[in-house]
């Protein structure tokens, strides 16, 4: 009995120590301490810490052969992905998932929210000290600050994503100066980064926070709206997938929305025009204005510039359909096993989330996103700990 209980704490110390490591790579990854630390230094750094999960994954956690076969299946898709795409974050974010089984996500997002608030305020601290870059962008007669983050939005995100965590964390405890805080801090944002889409998302908190905890008190009316949330993945997706495929200069109301999504729709449309969809992925050349290097893009070569920025349209074009169908599908079996189990504070986190990911690329990004990973980790309810289930 003895062995079993010091197995499953290594299982845990292992996967907490990864977790924590690749957080905090990831996290750099989207600050302009890049400079110092290059991206190519973060990934190496990244590979080696997630052969410890992967250890743990074969050789640690309990599965039969056939699951052993699906999730190398899966590794392998994500690999080929990977390769394809040029870019490893839906590998990383498939280690991480695969390899949680047995591992608290409670105690994972609370290790998220701290580390990535730590990090996030020395990031800004050390930006104005002038130690790292604090670019500065400008839309007409407005400058958008990124504080050490890469681009103003990316800034925004970190908000957003720490926001999540903190109502997941405290879902049972949210009251009436919880969303004053969060309608202020949403003006605030748009005030420092002129990210107006993700203000939208901040305040989207509040309503769909307060559904879900009616939900959870048994309000009738709201339990039934809670149970759908799930369905915003993938009502999304198409939305997305069909809106940017079928785009047209000449229509007046796909013009209209392009316009309010910053240009996304006509980016997304050159995607598919020049990429298509991908079975396995495709390496997509894009300059961006994030980071010191798109910064000075920006001023240099604005007329180069091209990305996609939504999360559905990546996994289309970038990514691939299966490893697209493979992630989605991760976050609706997530958000119908707690809804089963009359639990809506994570269905609440994905449904934001999914809103968020037709206008960012951070669904797919563990620095921004932990919460894909509750798919086989135990799932405590909140504010019962003694309580869980898989």
């Amino acid at each position: 009995m003895t062995s079993l209980v010091e197995k499953d704490i290594d299982r845990e110390s292992i996967y907490v120590f990864s977790f924590i490591a690749v957080v905090f790579l990831g996290y750099l990854e989207t600050t302009t301490f890049t400079e110092f630390v290059p991206r190519h230094l973060i990934d190496q750094l990244t590979y080696v810490v997630l052969l410890f999960p992967l250890f743990k994954l074969f050789f640690l956690d309990n599965y039969k052969i056939s699951k052993k076969i699906v999730i190398i299946s899966i590794l392998l898709l994500s690999i080929i992905s990977w390769k394809k795409a040029g870019s490893n974050v839906l590998f990383v974010m498939t280690v991480m998932i695969l390899s949680a089984q047995g591992v608290s996500f409670n105690k994972l997002i609370k290790y998220y929210f701290y580390i990535t608030l730590i990090l996030f305020i020395a990031t800004i601290f050390y930006s104005l000290l002038g130690i790292i870059q604090n670019l500065v962008y400008q839309r007409g007669n407005v400058y958008r600050y990124s504080f050490g983050i890469n681009y103003p939005t990316d800034f925004a995100a970190h908000i957003f994503s720490l926001c999540l965590a903190y109502c997941y964390l405290h879902f049972n405890k949210l009251k009436f100066s919880s969303y004053i805080f969060f309608f202020l801090l949403a003006f605030v944002v748009n005030f420092i980064s002129n990210a107006r889409l993700s203000m939208i998302t901040v305040l989207l908190i509040i309503p769909v926070m307060l559904v879900a905890q009616a939900a959870e008190r048994k309000n009738r009316i709201c339990r039934i709206i809670a149970s759908f949330y799930w369905t915003s993945i993938p009502i999304l997706g198409f939305i997305a997938g069909y809106a940017a495929y079928f785009y047209t200069p000449s229509n007046h109301l796909y013009m209209h929305f392009n316009n309010l999504l910053s240009g996304r729709l006509q980016y997304s449309k050159i995607g598919f025009d020049q990429y298509g969809f991908s079975w396995f992925g495709n390496r997509v050349i894009e300059h961006g204005w994030g980071s010191v290097n798109g910064h000075y893009m920006m001023g240099h070569a604005a007329d180069q510039y091209f990305y996609l920025d939504s999360s559905y349209i990546r996994l289309m074009i970038l990514f691939g359909l299966l490893m697209g169908i493979w992630i989605l599908g991760v976050a609706v079996t997530i958000s119908l096993t707690e809804i089963k189990h009359r639990h809506y504070a994570l269905p609440a986190v994905i449904f934001l989330l999914s809103i968020s990911s037709l206008i960012d690329q951070h669904f797919l990004e563990l620095a921004y996103n932990p919460f894909l990973i509750a798919l086989l980790a135990s799932r405590n309810v909140i504010g019962e700990d003694n309580i869980k289930y898989e």
